[in-house]
């Protein structure tokens, strides 16, 4: 009946089952991140969110660039089109009449042109500096995507062994309480104690099955969290056990505070959508100055399938929008709107991602303090139970202080498993609200 220090230190950390499956009966915590990663849609539709940003600024720095085109056509009319032209009466004092085609019967026509933005005003390299700020918004917000992916696998991980050590703990506690029902029994049959202390046992070994029974329950809904979490319900799996008791030293609290405000996705995502919104006033700006377009033209033109006649132009078009209604003020308007809101925005996640740091800070803190108290707490009640037994059976203690010892010692118990699970679940908060891509090689 005694359970060593040991073993009831790293309760429901010890059994480690055989793969069985296609992802394993157990998976570690590395192999579930990337099972989650892969599978989880909204990484998928953050990377096409991306890839559509990235096909905007392709098609964005075009503008930057001549434009070739070639043309070909061929035109048939009803008759050829010709002017009329009267020369000067004919020694038979007749009129000959000549003329001048102007629509030929059959028009073959081949062309290349040439089109160029010299300036316009600096709105398309506006336009290109916006787009790159929006793709590299759209990679922080991929980022943070992630990083939230990677957390709820986590906290789903250490949520699901937490529950699996509280069912073998109830488990535990039935095996004992059985157990000493079998010497209250004996010593009941020799008649050394009374009936109502059997009763007392049996009592309390119902209740305890009752409490194992929630707590396969409770386990089986963490394990399906976890599953749906990877995106693998139809596949029987649940998280390899922690095998190392939680060792962590952590830095002062400012430190983290200045490495979640510097590098945390969501506040570089917000801060790149406001470099494009500054472009954007930028691009808008620039629409009310004059463009410089340059264009060149070659080709052949005659009635001939091979058209011989060769032409060619080149010029040079100036166009500026004198008025255009307010358009371009709307714009400026509207690019100062949603910088002013992406301000308003930094400012709030800012406050928010503190607090979360603070608030993962702080409970890492309180869970290493009540590990090391617990270890001590469990040691008592162990030593106290197994004395309450020896003196219950010499007949020195009643069937309530065993019971009451048991209990002493199933809260310590708990307490020990809610102190390591909680410094698992914190250091994951802690490192999430920091930006896991941030603190990757702490461990």
């Amino acid at each position: 009946m005694r359970l060593s220090l040991t073993k009831l230190i790293f309760i429901g950390l010890a059994l480690i089952l055989p793969v069985s499956t296609a992802y394993g009966k157990t998976i570690s915590l590395d192999e579930a991140i990337k099972i989650a990663l892969e599978n989880n849609p909204a990484i998928k539709e953050a990377e096409a969110q991306l890839k559509q940003t990235v096909g905007d600024l392709e098609a964005a720095r075009s503008g930057l660039l001549p434009k070739l085109k070639f043309e070909s056509s061929y035109i048939r009319i009803n008759e050829e089109k010709a002017i009329p032209v009267f020369a000067g009466p004919d020694p038979q004092h007749l009129q000959k009449v000549l003329s001048i085609p102007i629509a030929l019967e059959d028009t073959f026509s081949l062309s290349v042109k040439l089109e160029w933005l010299i300036w316009g005003g600096g709105k398309v390299q506006a336009m290109v500096k916006a787009l790159e700020h929006a793709v590299k918004a759209k990679e922080a917000s991929l980022m943070a995507t992630k990083n939230d992916v990677i957390h709820e696998t986590k906290r789903a991980f250490y949520a699901t062994l937490k529950a699996k050590a509280y069912m073998e703990l109830m488990e535990d506690m039935v095996k004992l309480l059985e157990a000493h029902q079998d010497r209250v029994k004996k010593l009941y049959e020799r008649g050394v104690v009374p009936k109502s202390d059997l009763l007392r046992i049996g009592v309390e070994l119902s209740n305890t099955k009752l409490a194992y029974l929630k707590a396969q329950n409770a386990f089986k809904l963490a394990k399906a969290s976890f599953k749906t979490t990877l995106g693998l319900r139809d596949v029987e799996i649940e998280p390899e056990d922690v095998k190392a008791k939680p060792e962590i030293n952590i830095s002062e609290l400012s430190q983290y505070l200045e490495v979640a405000k510097s590098n945390r996705p969501e506040l570089l995502a917000i801060r790149r959508a406001l470099d494009q919104a500054e472009s954007y006033i930028k691009a808008s700006t620039a629409s009310l100055k004059p463009n410089y377009i340059l264009s060149a033209k070659y080709g052949k033109t005659d009635s001939s399938f091979i058209p011989e006649k060769e032409e060619w132009n080149i010029a040079l078009a100036i166009q500026w929008n004198l008025y255009d209604g307010g358009e371009a003020k709307g714009n400026i308007d509207k690019a100062k709107g949603i910088r002013d809101e992406l301000l308003a925005k930094l400012r709030k996640v800012e406050d928010g991602i503190s607090l979360g740091v603070e608030n993962a800070y702080l409970n890492l803190r309180s869970a290493l303090e009540r590990l090391g108290v617990a270890e001590r707490e469990l040691e008592s009640a162990q030593l106290d139970y197994e004395m309450t037994v020896k003196r219950y059976n010499a007949q020195v203690a009643s069937i309530t202080d065993v019971l009451d010892a048991q209990t002493a010692l199933k809260e310590a118990r708990t307490h020990l498993i809610d102190a390591i699970y909680d410094i698992w679940i914190s250091w994951s908060d802690l490192r999430y609200h920091c930006g896991y891509e941030v603190m990757k090689n702490e461990r």
